[in-house]
């Protein structure tokens, strides 16, 4: 895996540093990640089915929004290594991770997954599903910190660790900052601790949502999105992975299950996320846990420098640059995404 750029914001203070250079000469479980030329059946066949074969349950969230969760158990050959809560990222599901699901469960780790309030499986805020809305940020934080200590926690004694993508990393770290639950380390990937505003200036993406909220449509979606059609797309337009096999897999899951789908943001949710991912550096100080990073070379969708500041006042953060990588990092080519997950599975071990 590229460390071109690796941040260390702090030593580890002892024992802490002695322990975790020991961990990296013990034998540990190995990840075998599924590979590209496999990955369509293995995915339909195995992946998705052991994610599928754990039924989804339901907990009451903020406001008594239904969240859905899963439990998916180690695979009975590996050996236990402890539990991962895997958090997934914006207009996302648990569904659509069943490949990163089946690679942790393979390695050894019980997984706790949950879809984000109006996502996924879980309820929608809106009369339009397809609108990605949520009223207040903190709403995703406590949803997942009550899932984390009042679910997860109590039916888990082995350690904990947690994993998760973009906007599941900024409210995961978010949770991480108020120091109320039990998670050993977490391993995030190209997580939103800024957003790029394609183009246009950030503070006029601002003005216009403030104004927009500002005249009773905070629910509707922001200005330039709208309702997103599977059978319309083509995989060969995305921006977030140079996988075909994988890109064309996930839309082949969203026309095959059309109510997992979110498209566009309404301006609620842009200006919540704006403020939050504005917090994320002042947060970082309060992150006592290891954090390891996993920034996307060429990241269309969040800001590496936003990145780069919150590892920088973190007091165990790693980063490592990942070349050649777009956003989604655990769903690129077998080049990038394997040593990813190897990564991934050493800083837990």
């Amino acid at each position: 895996m590229s460390k071109t750029k690796l941040l260390k914001s702090a030593p580890y203070r002892f024992p802490t540093a002695i322990l975790l250079a020991l961990s990296t000469l013990l034998p540990t479980q190995p990840a075998s990640a599924i590979v590209e030329a496999e990955f369509s059946s293995v995915f339909d066949q195995q992946a998705l089915p052991l994610v599928l074969s754990t039924p989804a349950q339901t907990f009451a969230g903020v406001g008594g929004v239904k969240i859905a969760y899963r439990v998916i158990p180690s695979a009975p050959e590996s050996k236990p290594r402890g539990g991962v809560v895997f958090v997934h990222g914006y207009s996302e599901s648990m569904l659509k991770h069943a490949e990163i699901i089946y690679d942790l469960s393979q390695a050894g780790y019980k997984v706790f997954a949950l879809d984000l309030r109006g996502m996924g499986e879980s309820q929608r805020l809106l009369g339009n599903p397809q609108i990605g809305h949520v009223e207040r940020f903190s709403d995703y934080v406590d949803d997942l910190e009550y899932f984390v200590r009042h679910l997860v926690q109590p039916q888990h004694q082995a350690p904990l660790y947690l994993a998760a993508h973009s906007l599941g990393g900024m409210v995961s770290v978010a949770m991480l900052a108020r120091g109320n639950t039990n998670i050993k380390a977490a391993a995030l990937s190209a997580p939103m601790f800024g957003i790029k505003t394609r183009g246009f200036p950030p503070w006029l993406v601002r003005a216009v949502v403030q104004f927009n909220i500002w005249r009773g449509a905070g629910s509707s979606y922001v200005p330039g999105s709208g309702d997103y059609d599977p059978h319309k797309d083509n995989v060969r337009r995305n921006v977030v992975t140079h996988s075909l096999v994988r890109a064309s897999r996930t839309l082949a899951l969203y026309q095959s299950m059309p109510k997992l789908v979110v498209a566009g943001q309404s301006n609620e949710w842009i200006a919540e996320s704006f403020q939050a991912a504005d917090s994320s550096s002042e947060l970082a100080s309060k992150v006592n846990v290891p954090i390891k990073i996993y920034q996307a070379s060429e990241d269309a969708i969040v800001s590496p420098e936003a990145q780069l500041a919150f590892c920088s006042k973190a007091p165990h953060c790693q980063l490592s640059v990942i070349n050649q990588a777009r956003h989604e990092v655990l769903q690129e080519v077998d080049a990038v995404r394997s040593p990813v997950l190897q990564d991934i599975i050493s800083f837990f071990n």
